[in-house]
């Protein structure tokens, strides 16, 4: 996530922010999975200067440690004009609303996964965010899967020896007795 955040901070630095100056950016919503991670990830880059929080569903929990101390931002105040990058963390189903509304506000959105329920509202975000020349990342990674977390430390360590390349697939286990070299598992 730290990666794909400072992908999108280089995109919001080449469409306007200045340099040296951090990204304004704020979360809309904190009812998904997620939403803790970037929040702690907005407050800790520097890159960022995390506005603050938005939940508009008020059944929400709202206590969680990583939101100690952030500031609760009404939803005009998160799609105002001084906020330039909106991660999008909400329950699935409000998350093309609320990336629609920031799109519409002319935000950088970064949507987290499923981004949700109706593929054509998804494609008419997509449309209206490349019409406006935004961007609208998809959150997707396995970064923090305790089995990426020792494949990271095992190379960081050298226990790989110098790495050149990596490859990898997320893909249904094998059936028993079935390679994964087949072509029944090939690259798509």
């Amino acid at each position: 996530m730290t990666r794909r955040m400072l992908a999108m901070a280089g995109v919001a630095a080449t469409a306007g922010t200045a340099a040296g100056k951090p990204i304004r950016a704020a979360v809309y919503g904190v009812g998904h999975a997620h939403a803790m991670g970037k929040v702690h990830a907005l407050r800790s880059l520097p890159q960022f200067e995390l506005a603050g929080v938005c939940e508009p569903d008020p059944g929400v929990p709202r206590t969680h440690k990583a939101l100690h101390g952030v500031r609760w931002l009404t939803e005009r105040e998160v799609l105002d004009g001084s906020i330039e990058f909106i991660a999008v963390e909400s329950r699935v189903a409000q998350n093309l609303l609320y990336a629609r509304r920031a799109v519409d506000a002319g935000k950088f959105v970064h949507l987290d996964k499923a981004p949700g329920e109706d593929l054509a509202e998804l494609r008419e975000l997509l449309a209206e965010a490349e019409r406006r020349k935004l961007v609208v990342q998809m959150g997707y990674q396995w970064r923090y899967q305790p089995a990426m977390q020792a494949a990271i430390e095992a190379a960081r360590k050298g226990w790989l020896g110098r790495v050149q390349q990596f490859r990898a697939a997320i893909d249904k286990p094998a059936p028993a007795g079935t390679r994964r070299n087949s072509p029944r598992f090939a690259e798509a």
